[in-house]
C-alpha cells in the first residue's frame, strides 16, 4: 500500500472520527442551550414560507412543500435550503420555487469541521488533498442535516397554528418534508384534516411496522385500542380521545398528545423522549418504567445505538390532570410539570434529573430526599 494510502486511511480512520464528534459535541451543547431562541427563527421562518405559499397562484391545492438540502449550494457554503410546493403528482407535476429557509446557524459547526480537517490534512504532506477533505466532509452533511430536521419539528406545530399557515389552499394530505433534491426525505409533518377516519381506523389495525411516524391522528375516537408497541415517532394526537388505550412498550418520541383524553392509558416501558401532553387528561394513566430523556446521554445512545444523534428536547407535562398518574419506576430527565394537577401521582422509584415542578406540587407529592435533589424548583 502506497504512503498515499496510508495517509488517507489514517486521516479517515482516526482524525475525521475525533473532529466530527468534537464539532457534533459543540453543536450539541449549542442546541440544548439555544434551541428555545433556534425555535422561534424556525417558527418565523415558517410563517414566511407560508405566506408566500398562500399568496402564488399558479398551484393550487398544495400537497407538498419540501425544504430541500442542495449539495452544491453546500460546496459554495451557502446554508439556505430551497423551498418548492407540488401538487398531488409531487415531482411529476410542476414545481414552484417559493424562497428560502436559513438554515445557516446550525451549519456553522460543519463549517468549522472543514477548516478543521482542512488543517490536519496538512501533516500528511501532500498524502491528504484539499479534494480528499472535501469529499469526507460533504460525506457528514447528514449529521448536521439531522439537527435541522430535529429543530423544524420542533418549531412545526406553532408554525402551522399561524394564519400564514391557514392562507394555503390545501389538497386532501398535505406532507412538508426536507432533504436533499429528489432524493428520499425527512417528513417534518402530515395534515391529513381532509382525510377520511374510517380510512384512518383500517389502516392503523394493519399493524404496518414504521409507517405510523409523523403522522396525523388528531381528533379522532381511538379509546379501548391495542396500539402496543407500535411506532408513533413525531405523531399528532391532539384532541384525540385515547382513554383506556394501550401504548405499552410504544416509539412515542416527539409525540404530540395536546388537550388529549387519556384518563387510565397505559404508557408502560414506552419512549416518551420530547412528548407534548400540554392541557391532557391523564387520569390515572400509567407511565411506570417509561423513558424520557434530553440531550445526548447514556440512556439515548444505548437505544438510539448512535452518539452522533442529536440529542433531545424536553417532555412536557404542563397544564395536565395527573390525577392517581404512576410514574413508577420512570426516568423522566428534564421533564416540565408545571401548572398540572398531581393529587395522588405516583413518582416512587422515579429518576426525575432536571424535571420542574412548583413547591405546590412538592408539598402534594411524596418525594424521596434523593427525588427532590435531582429535581429543580419553580418559584410561583
Amino acid at each position: 500500500m502506497s504512503s498515499g494510502n496510508n495517509a488517507i486511511e489514517k486521516f479517515n480512520s482516526m482524525d475525521v472520527p475525533r473532529e466530527l464528534t468534537q464539532c457534533l459535541n459543540e453543536l450539541e451543547f449549542y442546541f440544548q442551550k439555544n434551541k428555545k431562541e433556534i425555535r422561534h427563527k424556525f417558527v418565523n421562518s415558517f410563517k414566511v414560507i407560508f405566506q408566500k405559499i398562500g399568496v402564488q397562484d399558479k398551484i393550487s391545492d398544495i400537497a407538498f412543500i419540501n425544504i430541500t438540502l442542495l449539495r452544491t449550494d453546500i460546496l459554495d457554503n451557502y446554508f439556505l435550503y430551497s423551498v418548492y410546493v407540488y401538487d398531488e403528482d409531487w415531482y411529476f407535476g410542476s414545481e414552484l420555487y417559493i424562497g428560502d429557509f436559513d438554515v445557516s446557524e446550525i451549519y456553522q459547526f460543519y463549517i468549522k469541521l472543514k477548516s478543521l480537517l482542512n488543517s490536519l490534512s496538512k501533516k500528511y504532506i501532500g498524502g491528504v488533498t484539499l479534494a480528499d477533505v472535501e469529499k469526507n466532509w460533504l460525506n457528514l452533511t447528514e449529521y448536521f442535516h439531522l439537527y435541522v430536521v430535529k429543530l423544524m419539528r420542533y418549531a412545526i406545530l406553532e408554525a402551522v397554528e399561524s394564519e400564514e399557515y391557514k392562507t394555503i389552499k390545501k389538497a386532501k394530505q398535505l406532507e412538508i418534508l426536507t432533504g436533499e433534491y429528489y432524493e428520499p426525505c425527512n417528513l417534518i409533518y402530515v395534515d391529513g384534516k381532509n382525510r377520511l377516519d374510517d380510512d384512518l381506523y383500517r389502516w392503523l389495525q394493519e399493524k404496518d411496522e414504521n409507517a405510523y411516524c409523523v403522522q396525523d391522528f388528531r381528533s379522532l375516537n381511538l379509546s379501548n385500542t391495542n396500539y402496543n408497541t407500535y411506532n408513533f415517532l413525531y405523531s399528532n394526537f391532539q384532541n384525540s380521545d385515547l382513554r383506556e388505550t394501550d401504548l405499552c412498550e410504544c416509539n412515542l418520541i416527539g409525540a404530540r398528545f395536546n388537550n388529549a383524553y387519556m384518563t387510565g392509558t397505559n404508557f408502560k416501558f414506552s419512549n416518551i423522549s420530547e412528548c407534548d401532553f400540554t392541557g391532557a387528561s391523564l387520569i390515572g394513566a400509567d407511565f411506570s418504567y417509561s423513558l424520557a430523556y434530553t440531550e445526548k446521554s447514556a440512556f439515548s445512545e444505548l437505544i438510539l445505538d448512535n452518539s452522533n444523534y442529536p440529542g433531545q428536547t424536553e417532555v412536557i407535562f404542563r397544564r395536565c390532570n395527573l390525577t392517581n398518574t404512576n410514574f413508577y419506576g420512570a426516568v423522566i430527565i428534564g421533564g416540565d410539570f408545571t401548572n398540572s394537577i398531581v393529587n395522588n401521582a405516583n413518582f416512587s422509584n422515579a429518576v426525575l434529573y432536571r424535571s420542574i415542578f412548583s413547591r405546590d406540587q412538592i408539598n402534594q407529592l411524596k418525594l424521596t430526599t434523593e427525588q427532590l435533589k435531582q429535581i429543580k424548583i419553580k418559584n410561583e
